[in-house]
């Protein structure tokens, strides 16, 4: 079996770019439009239930479609992790992520 970080476990460390998780799509929705596509904001979740914001770009391929996928299990690697912008945040997480790569888990 493949180890995972927790959400809970995450720092902010620009040299770090290797974080790997396993969680559930809790929440999906639009947040801008542009000429490369629709950019999407998730919350995620882990097993533990704590949850963080991740962003992508519309103009990844394997992201498409996945906004449809509220609730799916997926694994998320190689990740850019941010400090999150005062004002409303959409989780208690001090940061949030921005994904490159996904894979959808056949399970759960």
């Amino acid at each position: 079996m493949a180890e995972y970080n927790k959400l809970s476990q995450v720092t902010f460390n620009p040299m770090i770019k290797a974080w790997r998780f396993r969680v559930q799509l809790d929440r999906i929705y639009p947040y801008a439009i542009t000429n490369h596509g629709t950019y999407y904001k998730y919350i995620l979740a882990d097993e533990d239930g704590y949850k963080m914001e991740m962003t992508t770009g519309g103009d990844y391929p394997n992201f498409r479609g996945l906004e449809k996928e509220e609730g799916r299990w997926v694994e998320i690697f190689v990740v850019e992790v941010e400090r999150t912008y005062p004002g409303f945040q959409p989780t208690s997480s001090p940061f949030k992520t921005k994904c490159y790569a996904l894979y959808a888990s056949p399970h759960h």
